[in-house]
């Protein structure tokens, strides 16, 4: 819980200038074409919006978990498979122990 005026200032400093980074992050990457490269800011966008809504909530995105939606959740898989080429719940799964 953030019950700390400076710390909940300093929190809002911090995403606006994560903010600014995505934002010349995604511009400067849509010149480059890869689709893949690009989706990086999308995955700072969702964390970006997971830490305000942290703040909006009194609680320290830097001290506490993130708490994701179903909507954070597709946004996630949206990017990833932008980024990776397929559904990374293919990846991201651990592999079946082989059967004797």
């Amino acid at each position: 819980m953030i019950d700390d005026l400076h710390r909940l200032n300093d929190l809002q400093a911090i995403l606006k200038r994560m903010g600014g980074v995505s934002a010349v992050f995604r511009v400067r990457s849509e010149t480059i074409g890869a689709r893949g490269f690009t989706a990086f800011s999308e995955l700072m966008d969702v964390y970006i919006e997971l830490c305000r809504r942290n703040v909006l909530a009194k609680t320290d995105y830097d001290k506490e978990p993130l708490v994701f939606d179903d909507q954070a959740r597709a946004e996630v898989t949206m990017a990833l498979t932008k980024i990776f080429g397929q559904d990374p719940a293919k990846f991201l799964t651990p592999p079946k122990p082989a059967s004797e």
